[in-house]
């Protein structure tokens, strides 16, 4: 895991090259910061910060136990992604959390990154596993064959709608940095109705202010995404945009901390949509 690190991973203060010492930290060769490991995850921010996802493991999975918001959410989604997957890609899976939702081919790897170090730890799917936030990534540059952001985006949040924009927009930029020439960018998102959109905008800055943190989530519409890799210079490709429904009155869990509080999928002001775009 080790020599697998150094290789693709950079310095999350100055992205100089890593190297190993004494098996057990990481040092960048030029600003010589220590990178500390913690069961085998590294950390790569200064100290562990608090999550919304730092939440257990167990009311987290008891959402997904719901065949209906499987079958909207993750199912065609994984399938698509892994298809376009290839034997030897290394995969950076930001904001992925404490699972992988797709296999990957003979050969590949996966780099997982998360700011909430308890996910990390409980990552078993991932071969590199790193504490880290998605507006800094500690990687190399032109150095992975596809970035994934499968639903994160929505939490890249801060204390504000345009602080929240911005985070996404940093986020993508350094996408665009470690992906190497022709490597994917692959975003899984709930796009917000237009309507939706405009209710959000009306209570959201006063909603973070009320209950700070506990509100981790800003919802985008499709084309607020297009925007942004547009102007990140990605490029799409044929059929880039595809929605997945369910069965309009099928009961879908919709808020993570309280799995059981389920409406019918007609009711939901969402859409779950696959974006395929290029460096």
């Amino acid at each position: 895991m080790m020599n697998n690190a150094i290789d693709i991973l950079a310095c999350p203060e100055c992205l100089g090259d890593l190297s190993v010492e004494a098996g057990k930290t990481l040092q960048c060769t030029k600003c010589n910061k220590i990178i500390e490991i913690i069961d085998d995850v590294l950390m790569m921010q200064d100290k562990v910060q608090p999550s919304f996802f730092d939440m257990p493991c167990e009311l987290l999975l008891e959402g997904e136990k719901s065949e209906a918001l499987w079958s909207f959410s993750h199912l065609n989604q994984s399938k698509i992604i892994e298809k376009e997957l290839k034997q030897g890609d290394k995969i950076l899976d930001i904001g992925c959390g404490r699972t992988v939702y797709y296999s990957r081919p003979e050969g590949a790897n996966v780099i997982a990154i998360d700011p909430s170090f308890p996910s990390m730890r409980e990552n078993k799917m991932a071969d590199i596993r790193v504490c880290s936030n998605a507006e800094r990534l500690p990687v190399q540059s032109n150095k992975i064959s596809a970035a994934i952001y499968f639903y994160a985006i929505h939490h890249f949040v801060g204390n504000n709608m345009d602080i929240n924009k911005e985070n996404v927009q940093k986020a993508l930029s350094e996408c665009r940095r470690i992906l190497q020439p022709g490597g994917s960018i692959f975003i899984i998102e709930m796009t917000l109705n237009p309507w939706a959109s405009k209710l959000q905008s009306l209570y959201w800055n006063a909603g973070r202010k009320l209950l700070k943190e506990r509100l981790d989530a800003f919802m985008y519409t499709k084309e607020e995404i297009i925007q942004t890799l547009e102007s990140n210079k990605f490029t799409p490709l044929k059929e880039s945009y595809l929605s997945f429904n369910t069965q309009a009155f099928k009961f879908i869990p919709v808020i993570l901390r309280f799995p059981w509080i389920k409406i019918p999928k007609i009711l939901v002001p969402t859409t779950s949509t696959l974006f395929h775009w290029v460096k």
